[in-house]
């Protein structure tokens, strides 16, 4: 219960080493590791590894994986050296800098559009930043990120006002996931007012392990007095494990792959791949945490995936979460058990949930000019609500994605049928996965 799971993507500097003779496959014997710097720093404690270690096949690969996901790689091999007491580790390596101006959003229903910056590299120092935010009639939000190394800050704020509504079949829609009324019933609406700031710090343990930590501020307005007004203030802490799982598992959002990645989108794998991801999180807040509410909530998750050697993918999702102690705006969200796969107009809530999925990523075409994909996906969720009882929020449908390889523009058509009240839903985005 005292661990929680975020995606692990791995910030480190990055090396230029004399040429020695390549070889594809790693070491066996203990590494020397005597490695030329360069302004960057070293790389010994950020690859975690130490001089005459045994080399570990599987712990090398992931060391070789996550650096290759740095934005700012343009090249990267991995060299060796025979010696008489083992090998020298040699990296050849070249970086690139940038500042990255992206289009992200246009919300015609919520009347908001949004831009994002995206910077890599800039102080030679293997940092990355990123800054978006969105303004809308009634809402503005940032998302500000910088990470340097093993460390990862985040800062994000979000002010929003809308009409939450409740409908006789017991679903309920806020606007941030209304996209339209299927079905016109009878509804009652409560004006809202929310407002939320966190602040995340997260730390690389190793090449497989992430440690977080999360405070964050929450505030509800509503207008209806017997709803919980108040503070919901909280914080989270946990843990992540990641093993060889892709960047772009959805493959809706290339935004930050490489060069490198791109160039080797385009070529065959040697052999099937697969990845595993686990997550596990828990939730406290009460009242010396500002919080007027007390909340306690334990999350955990996983995904394992099958990259096969034409880069094909099958993905499988899991989910559950448990609300020991919450009031209503922080129970657990139908859509929030889901995987960001469909687009629904409605969710349930309730003290606990548990969901599943599934999709398979299958490219029509790997080219220079770019990578078209198609993703047939299928979800559930069954959320438990109050009167015991669990209520299924389900949809299959489909992602068509266009990436060109040489700009950052990704391009998303969306198709959902939702299975719990049989909509048909259709999104179009540009930037960014559903």
């Amino acid at each position: 219960m005292q661990y929680i799971i975020l995606f692990l993507f791995i910030f480190v500097p990055f090396f230029s080493f004399a040429e020695e003779t390549k070889d594809p496959n790693p070491p066996t014997e203990k590494t020397t590791q005597e490695q030329e710097e360069t302004t960057l720093g070293s790389l010994k404690n950020l690859l975690f590894f130490q001089d005459k270690d045994p080399a570990d096949r599987a712990k090398f690969e992931q060391a070789k994986e996550n650096l290759q996901k740095k934005p700012f790689v343009k090249m990267l091999e991995f060299l060796y050296q025979k010696k008489k007491d083992g090998f020298d580790i040699h990296i050849d390596g070249e970086e690139n800098d940038y500042v990255l101006p992206l289009f992200v959003s246009f919300n015609s229903s919520k009347r908001s559009g949004g831009l994002a910056l995206e910077s890599g590299n800039i102080l030679k120092k293997g940092q990355d930043f990123y800054l978006s935010f969105e303004v809308g009639k009634n809402l503005f939000s940032t998302h500000n990120e910088f990470a340097y190394h093993k460390n990862t800050f985040i800062l994000e704020y979000n002010y929003s006002k809308f009409n939450q509504k409740f409908y006789q079949n017991g679903w309920e829609s806020e606007e941030a996931i209304l996209y339209s009324e299927a079905k016109k019933e009878p509804y009652t609406e409560v004006k809202t007012k929310k407002e939320n700031m966190f602040f995340s710090y997260r730390y690389q343990i190793s090449n497989l392990w992430e440690f977080f930590i999360t405070p964050e501020y929450e505030y509800y307005k509503y207008q209806a007095p017997s709803f919980d007004s108040g503070n919901h203030s909280h914080f989270s802490f946990g843990a992540q494990y990641t093993d060889n799982v892709p960047m772009n598992i959805y493959l809706g959002s290339f935004i930050k792959l490489n060069r490198q990645e791109k160039k080797a989108m385009l070529l065959d794998l040697p052999r099937i791949k697969r990845g595993k991801l686990a997550t596990i999180s828990y939730t406290y807040g009460s009242k010396w945490t500002g919080s007027d509410y007390e909340i306690q909530k334990l999350a955990l998750s996983g995904n394992y995936i099958l990259e096969f050697k034409n880069r094909h993918r099958f993905a499988l999702f899991a989910k559950t979460q448990q609300a020991y102690k919450a009031p209503f705006s922080n129970l657990i969200e139908s859509s929030d058990m889901l995987f960001g796969l469909g687009i629904y107009d409605r969710e349930q809530r309730g003290k606990r949930g548990y969901s599943f999925g599934s999709s398979f990523t299958y490219f029509l075409m790997r080219k220079k000019a770019g990578l078209l994909s198609l993703m047939p996906f299928y979800e559930q969720a069954f959320i438990n609500s109050t009167d015991n009882r669990y209520t299924s929020h389900s949809g299959t449908g489909a992602i068509l994605t266009y990436q060109f390889l040489h700009i950052y523009l990704p391009i998303s058509l969306n198709y959902t049928y939702n299975l719990s009240d049989s909509s048909h839903h259709v999104g179009f985005k540009i930037g960014g996965h559903f």
